[in-house]
This record gives C-alpha cells, sequence and structure tokens, in this order.
C-alpha cells in the first residue's frame, strides 16, 4: 500500500474515532444567550405583602379547591401532622425531624404565607427544611389547591 492510501485511512479512522469519543464526555448544553423570557405571577399567588404570621392577605381560594385540599391533608399530609395539625400523625412518630405541629406558638410568629407555600409547593428541601417532607405534586399545575392547603396549615392555629 503506497504511503498517501496509508495517510488517508489513517486520518479517516483518526477523525471517525474523535468523533464518536467527543460525545462521551459529561458535558452539559449551555444555554442560548437571549434576553431571559418575562413571566407574569400566577394569578392566584399571594401578593408580595402578605403579612408574617397571619392570613389576612390570602389570595381568594374557591369552595371547590378547599374540598380538594381538606381531602388531600385528610390523605397525605395527616399522615405525619395528624388530623388536627399537631404533628402527631402514625407515619411521623418514626420520623426524625418531628413533623410540624401547626399549633405551635413560636412556629406561628414565624410562619409567613409565602414560607408555608413554597414548602407545601416544592417540599421541605426547598426550604431549608427536611426532605422528608414531599411536595405535593399532583397540584402543581392547580395553585388554587396549594393556596388552600397553606391557609389549612395556616389556621390550625386561630
Amino acid at each position: 500500500m503506497n504511503t498517501s492510501k496509508h495517510l488517508s485511512i489513517s486520518f479517516v479512522f483518526l477523525a471517525a474515532a474523535s468523533l464518536l469519543l467527543g460525545g462521551c464526555g459529561d458535558k452539559k448544553e449551555t444555554p442560548k444567550k437571549g434576553p431571559a423570557p418575562k413571566s407574569a405571577p400566577p394569578a392566584s399567588a399571594p401578593p408580595a405583602s402578605a403579612p408574617s404570621g397571619g392570613t389576612t392577605a390570602m389570595p381568594k381560594i374557591s369552595d371547590a379547591d378547599m374540598k380538594t385540599a381538606k381531602e388531600y391533608f385528610g390523605t397525605y399530609c395527616s399522615t405525619c401532622h395528624g388530623k388536627e395539625g399537631m404533628g402527631d400523625g402514625p407515619a411521623g412518630k418514626a420520623l426524625n425531624p418531628k413533623p410540624r405541629n401547626f399549633h405551635d406558638a413560636e412556629w406561628r410568629k414565624k410562619a409567613t404565607w409565602e414560607r408555608v407555600h413554597t414548602v407545601i409547593k416544592k417540599g421541605g428541601a426547598a426550604a431549608g427544611l427536611s426532605p422528608l417532607m414531599a411536595p405535593a405534586p399532583m397540584y402543581q399545575d392547580n395553585p388554587g389547591v396549594i393556596n388552600a392547603l397553606t391557609k389549612i396549615c395556616l389556621d390550625f392555629a386561630k
């Protein structure tokens, strides 16, 4: 085989190997640059000035969303937080840290709509709390139910 043919074949194999191996790295796609999309807050999101420790500036919650939220709390949340929000649910007894007691006076002084809403929507880890507190996944696209769950938690100690 002549030298130029041998070099051509070697070059083709080297190029093919480079292309194949180049796709095996842990490369992350870089986001395309451009203006950031503007997003409007959800229509049922609480106002930014919602007071801490209170529930006076909450968004309007429909009866249907409240009914769904009460059913959800009774089925899922109460297993850890208890039916009355005391943190004494049957599954909560085995957890460490213990589930939130929504009647705790110290917690009530610091509880804000935004924080409780975040914990319910995104889970405990999103607010620096226990990752054992899972988000409410089936209602991510229904902010009315998330708002109603937030109200339920904040209303326990009234």
